[in-house]
């Protein structure tokens, strides 16, 4: 509803933060195949060590997305804020007046 009223803010996690979680899931299904592959040739050296290069890159990139997430998650009040005046009067007071179906 928040979409359709043109309130930015009704977004419960922001585009970018998904899009790096879908970069890691892919990052890590790519590991899983090399490892996979790697588990019917055991001699072959190179595709260990690639295997675990991709295993530390993804473990990297997963720090990097949980250290971004925690720096949104500490300024939310903030964001909310800046949001929350941004909005529309008519908007705010839909917000304020919306019952809630279900909990």
């Amino acid at each position: 509803m928040g979409i359709q009223h043109r309130f930015d803010g009704s977004l419960l996690f922001p585009v970018n933060i998904l899009k790096m979680i879908n970069i890691l899931g892919i990052i890590l299904v790519f590991a899983a195949a090399i490892g996979i592959f790697g588990a019917f040739y055991p001699n072959r050296q190179t595709l260990h060590i690639l295997y675990t290069t991709i295993v530390l890159i993804a473990f990297i990139y997963q720090l990097a997305t949980a250290a971004i997430v925690y720096d949104q998650a500490v300024h939310i009040e903030s964001w909310l804020s800046q949001v929350w005046a941004d909005s529309s009067r008519d908007y705010r007071l839909y917000a304020q007046h919306k019952v809630p179906s279900e909990f």
